[in-house]
């Protein structure tokens, strides 16, 4: 009985420190756009009435105020919206499917899928945000390009849960491989474009690179053997990703990669290398290094690869860290440039210990007050008697 009261203490307090994390950061920052990058809820196990109670939570606790993308937004293909003009967005939660929504490859179903898109959205979309006609003053450099066609950042929501193999529905898993391959198409990446990939399941790298290490376990053969737990995807995807996206590996611009599940948060740069086999053959291939050590290795501004970033946990427990995504298009050199920056609130237990404290100054400060009303209620009868006397 006492545990289940102190495990729903926690719960209350949890959700309170993280809208208050939202809550800063949207007062703070004002972002424009604002993504969850997955792990919306505790677990993909639940049934569905504990699923409502956990999607009320999130709606009406957590980030109350927010609102999910509708429908008529995330269901249609190459929608392009002009950046700034639509104020629902400052209101608006982009919503990305981790395993503690919908599973691994090898436990992910239709009935999962619907509910999660039901709540909070579809798993897989893409929308296209233009430049306003009047924001990019034509350069010396693209005058004809920047006048007839208004630079484009492309925003793709993707759900990597069951990219890899094997998966318990191999129907659900095409359906995103076909989403992730229309998307990379070069068709979709002009020259003057930008993409930002939001998903969960970080790119493979090797061990040591960032704190989890690439790891794979799979349910037993008679629970169908599929994918059970991941902390990467496999490097066949990853490079399936890489080769469409990294500059070399397309005719389009520049992309960042933005993705959670690593709760430590890691900062990496992929860079493209072309290894010889035995045979004297080249092989391309992808190497992945802390963005900062790429960076200092750099001979220049540019770096001939992707950028990667996994944001570290907002819970408590990892110091209540929000991600800061910046966005621009430079004219003079005709491509996105993105920066980022982390926001970190510090562990719930100062959060709690202020609001312990709060409490206690409150109840003192009422204790004080009864005591003094009592002591002059009580000097005032006492000189009611002495008057009588």
């Amino acid at each position: 009985m006492c545990r289940g009261y102190r495990k729903k203490l926690d719960l209350w307090g949890n959700d309170l420190y993280l809208a208050h994390v939202y809550r800063m950061v949207n007062w703070w920052a004002q972002p424009t756009h604002t993504v969850v990058l997955g792990d919306l809820l505790g677990s993909q196990w639940v049934g569905d009435e504990e699923f409502s109670r956990r999607t009320s939570r999130f709606w009406t606790r957590v980030f109350s105020g927010s609102a999910k993308v509708p429908r008529n937004v995330t269901d249609v293909s190459g929608r392009i919206e002009v950046l700034g003009q639509d104020n629902a967005w400052k209101k608006r939660l982009m919503a990305v499917a981790g395993n503690h929504d919908i599973g691994y490859a090898g436990d992910i179903n239709e009935h999962r899928i619907e509910r999660f898109e039901s709540a909070f959205g579809s798993v897989n979309w893409e929308i296209r945000f233009r430049l306003p006609n009047d924001t990019q003053p034509a350069s010396s450099s693209f005058p004809n390009l920047l006048r007839t066609t208004p630079p484009t950042l492309h925003l793709v929501i993707l759900n990597s849960m069951n990219l890899d193999t094997p998966a318990y529905n191999p129907e659900l898993q095409q359906q995103s491989l076909d989403f992730l391959d229309a998307q990379l198409h070069p068709s979709n990446h002009p020259s003057n474009s930008g993409t930002v990939i939001l998903t969960h399941v970080p790119l493979h790298k090797k061990q040591g690179v960032c704190v989890d290490a690439p790891y794979f376990s799979y349910f037993p053969e008679n629970q169908g053997g599929g994918i059970r737990e991941q902390n990467h995807l496999s490097a066949e995807i990853s490079a399936r990703i890489l080769d469409r996206l990294a500059p070399g590996g397309s005719e389009g611009g520049t992309a960042v990669v933005l993705n959670g599940h690593d709760h430590e948060g890691c900062d990496t740069f992929h860079l493209r290398n072309h290894n010889i086999d035995n045979e004297g053959s080249v092989q391309a291939g992808w190497d992945a290094s802390r963005f900062d050590s790429a960076k200092r290795r750099s001979t220049d501004d540019g770096l001939d690869g992707l950028r990667e970033i996994t944001v570290r946990s907002m819970m408590g427990s990892y110091g209540g860290n929000a991600g800061l995504l910046s966005a621009w298009f430079d004219a003079e050199d005709g491509k996105w440039r993105f920066e980022y920056e982390t926001c970190m609130f510090g562990v719930q237990h100062f959060w709690w210990a202020a609001h312990v404290l709060a409490l206690v100054e409150v109840g003192l400060g009422v204790g004080g007050l009864g005591f003094m009303l009592r002591d002059r209620w009580s000097d005032g009868a006492q000189g009611g008697k002495a008057k009588e006397a």
